[in-house]
């Protein structure tokens, strides 16, 4: 469902989270020089694209409910619930959409599919993940996302859908 380059190449399947890198002496990845092994069993969602925060790879777990970290700690790769203690505001939703903004907050900004609006400050060098829900003033449904960087900053656009229907 997606592969991302980092210390090796991550493939991430419906059912898995893969290392792919190369084998021998000179550890290149070529067709007859290859070494996979299963990093974490938790699987990808299809619609939604990893974000890569620094080492960290964010992705959404198979059924699009789970936010989960992939990062490389102690020899391996480690995946981690990033939704654990904000459980509230996922049960019974899946994520639709979500984007990262760096500067000047680290944030990850993520739309459900109820068409709400969900932020969080992320921070893993300090241990800091910080979920929280935003309405939006005047109403309306956010039905997509981006962030583009602009000058200093990066700025978060969303797709409202002021009438309520989908």
């Amino acid at each position: 469902r997606a592969l991302v380059s980092r210390r090796e190449l991550l493939v991430l399947t419906s059912s898995s989270e893969w290392v792919v890198a190369g084998a021998g002496q000179a550890e290149l990845l070529t067709p007859t020089s290859i070494a996979a092994h299963q990093a974490t069993e938790h699987g990808c969602a299809a619609c939604i694209p990893p974000l890569v925060i620094g080492s960290t790879v964010l992705f959404m777990q198979a059924k699009g409910v789970v936010p989960r970290a992939l990062a490389f700690t102690d020899g391996s790769y480690q995946s981690s619930d990033i939704s654990l203690l904000s459980r509230h505001l996922f049960v019974g939703h899946r994520i639709v959409a979500w984007a990262y903004a760096d500067d000047p907050h680290p944030v990850i900004w993520a739309v459900r599919d109820d068409g709400a609006l969900l932020s969080c400050t992320y921070i893993p060098e300090h241990s800091m993940i910080a979920w929280a829900r935003h309405d939006l003033a005047g109403g309306g449904l956010v039905e997509d996302i981006a962030v583009l960087p602009e000058y200093a900053e990066d700025v978060t656009y969303l797709v409202v859908n002021r009438g309520g229907e989908p």
